[in-house]
């Protein structure tokens, strides 16, 4: 009953869910001078785009799995062409990993560039680059044996640790 109720209470659109109900956070890069807030804005929409067309919909919840995007800008510099525009290459890493213990399930990594003006827009040009290659494809699907994997090795501790606490009367931490 304790797990049921947390379950109803985790229901949001903050997090994705894979098939078997396995949760999956989104972490993007954080605004900086370099990466605003639209361009982090427009990341989690383009990881989102790629997590469901790998299958996976949107739903809900504080999950330990994520799926992290870093995005460095490693050069930038101005096109030849008339009119000039500002262009910025990037080296993105997409991980999917265990935000608890730390274990990495899944990565790739891509050189993609981006041309516009004002620079914001290069970052966005760049994002827009990504595609849902199989390179990417391969991550998900290896990272979701991976995490099943897991919940199959520790769901008996999860299990005897709600239980324990239920016996004691400590609603809370077993819901928690």
């Amino acid at each position: 009953m304790a797990i049921q109720a947390k379950r109803a209470e985790l229901l949001s659109l903050d997090s994705l869910l894979f098939d078997n109900n396995i949760k999956l956070s989104i972490l993007v890069p954080k605004p900086t001078e370099k990466i605003t807030e639209n361009v982090s804005s427009y990341a989690l929409s383009k990881m989102i785009k790629i997590l469901t067309q790998n299958g996976v919909s949107c739903v809900s919840g504080d999950p330990i799995f994520a799926l992290a995007m870093t995005m460095t800008p490693l050069s930038e510099g101005m096109t030849t062409t008339i009119p000039q525009q500002s262009y910025t290459n990037y080296d993105i890493n997409l991980y999917v990993g265990n935000m608890i213990t730390g274990d990495m399930y899944g990565s790739c990594r891509m050189g993609i560039m981006g041309i516009g003006n004002p620079p914001e827009a290069t970052a966005i040009n760049a994002i827009s680059s990504i595609s849902n290659n199989t390179e990417i494809q391969m991550m998900i699907k290896t990272s979701r044996e991976k995490i099943i994997s897991w919940y199959d090795k520790n769901s008996r501790t999860f299990i005897s640790l709600v239980e324990s606490l239920v016996a004691l009367n400590k609603y809370s931490p077993a819901l928690g």
